[in-house]
């Protein structure tokens, strides 16, 4: 089981492309001063989650997480009409 956790509005700081992981962590540990207290609560929340279980969880920022998307979701095709008659 993998958990993917997605932060909106909170988590600015965080970066998942840092490769010293622990670092990320400590960040995860400390106020951040552009939010607000359940913010810093829940991030405080995921950082000790994060420690607990590394491998099976990531941690995205929102811009991170919208950029992944528009990376990989899938665009509409228009139909065409297809024509079986003699010309």
């Amino acid at each position: 089981m993998k958990i993917n956790v997605i932060g909106f509005e909170f988590l600015q700081r965080y970066s998942p492309e840092n490769e010293n992981e622990e670092e990320e962590i400590e960040k995860l540990a400390k106020d951040d001063r552009n939010q607000n207290a359940t913010q810093n609560k829940n991030q405080k929340f995921l950082g000790v989650l994060k420690k607990e279980i590394k491998e099976k969880m990531q941690i995205f920022p929102s811009n991170v997480a919208i950029s992944l998307y528009e990376k990989f979701r899938s665009r509409q095709v228009n139909m065409r009409s297809k024509f079986s008659g003699e010309l």
